[in-house]
């Protein structure tokens, strides 16, 4: 999948090819690769992510002349590592990222939240205090790889079981079917998962009131791409301009981000 940036004003609409291509980019255009995370991201043509509307508008403000295709995520990471493409994105900031790459400024904050499903009495006594996950120890936890709370060794570590899925999707199966007793995930992405996989029972998933962490999105830059620090400088530019003048917030507003 790939977005190509346009000369005109910035649209409204993100346009989209349907079909994946590995051909080569166009001499001169900065390859931006990102994959499947919706609400955030989406290469679906007709319900693109809002992250990704925000980022095409600051790509076409920066002056930027970009390409933007879908790859599976390791593929996106490896391609900035050897410098094939420039940046991806949404990704949060870990030793591992800041290690291998650089970072934007944020383009999103949000929360991930403990998720867990309703009439579990344990999270109904208020003798239990559930601050932090080294709290849950005893429970089951869902986890899938790539995210801040680490490995399937790490949780297990803090005396918590643990089963580990493919993706956010099959966790919240799992909490349905109570093989798993919570998972964390941003509030955004497990809400549009639950709603379209159990829409007339949504309210069997309830979460803790206090976040699991508050997490802020950047686009990760390739250290080794050329004139990677000049186009981090435009980008930056072009994001803090959409942001002041209420460009932003009306993406936020169309998309019901609020």
């Amino acid at each position: 999948m790939f977005l190509v940036a346009c000369e005109s004003d910035i649209p409204q609409d993100v346009q989209m090819e349907s079909i994946q291509t590995n051909e080569a980019i166009e001499p001169g255009k900065v390859l931006i690769v990102t994959g499947e995370y919706l609400p955030y991201t989406s290469s679906d043509k007709n319900n693109p992510g809002f992250l990704d509307a925000t980022v095409i508008e600051v790509l076409n403000r920066s002056g930027i002349d970009y390409e933007v295709r879908y790859y599976p995520w390791e593929r996106c990471r490896e391609m900035l590592r050897n410098g094939e493409a420039w940046a991806s994105y949404p990704y949060g900031f870990s030793e591992d990222n800041l290690n291998d790459f650089n970072f934007s400024v944020p383009i999103f904050s949000s929360q991930h939240l403990y998720y867990y499903r309703e009439n579990q009495d344990i999270f109904k006594d208020s003798s239990k205090i559930f601050e932090d996950l080294q709290d849950f120890k005893g429970l089951t936890f869902g986890g899938t790889n790539g995210y801040w709370y680490g490995s399937p060794s790490d949780i297990k570590a803090m005396g918590i079981n643990v089963e580990w899925a493919d993706d956010t999707e099959a966790l919240v199966k799992m909490l349905y079917a109570r093989r798993i007793d919570f998972f964390i995930e941003d509030k955004y992405v497990a809400e549009h998962i639950i709603q379209r996989l159990y829409k007339d029972d949504q309210k069997v998933f309830q979460t803790l009131n206090v976040s699991a962490r508050n997490h802020d999105y950047y686009m990760i830059l390739s250290k080794t791409y050329p004139d990677t620090d000049q186009l981090k400088k435009s980008f930056n530019e072009a994001y803090k301009s959409i942001f002041y003048d209420g460009t932003y917030q009306r993406i936020m507003a169309d998309h019901n981000i609020f």
